[in-house]
């Protein structure tokens, strides 16, 4: 059954990957920004919520769930001065940051077996 799943699972990533460079394709520019900028309005800003609100449960010290707050709302000021003034280097710093974020989830859970 689990083997079953992962299989699901791949085969999903994969045909997803295919559509998103379909969508690339097809539509225009300006629709495909359109749907990017809705999606980090929707699904990323949620996914951002949801990593405050672990973090916050983990810790008791108001302090520190406040310093917590002020360094993830200055990235995300940061991630909007960087975008405007080059988009190159935002997406740059983008991948570089969630590569680290996603990473390091992924490895403590590795971790934790070991």
């Amino acid at each position: 059954m689990v083997v079953n799943i992962f299989i699901n699972y791949h085969n999903f990533k994969i045909f997803f990957t295919f559509f998103l460079f379909w969508f690339g394709i097809q539509f225009g520019e300006l629709v495909e920004d359109s749907v990017a900028f809705f999606l980090v309005l929707t699904i990323g800003i949620l996914h951002g919520a949801n990593d405050i609100l672990i973090l916050s449960k983990n810790e008791k010290d108001l302090r520190r769930k406040i310093k917590f707050l002020v360094i993830y709302l200055g990235i995300i000021l940061l991630a909007i001065i960087t975008y405007f003034l080059s988009p190159y280097t935002s997406i740059l710093l983008f991948i570089g940051i969630s590569s680290y974020h996603f990473g390091e989830e992924h490895l403590s859970l590795s971790l934790i077996h070991i």
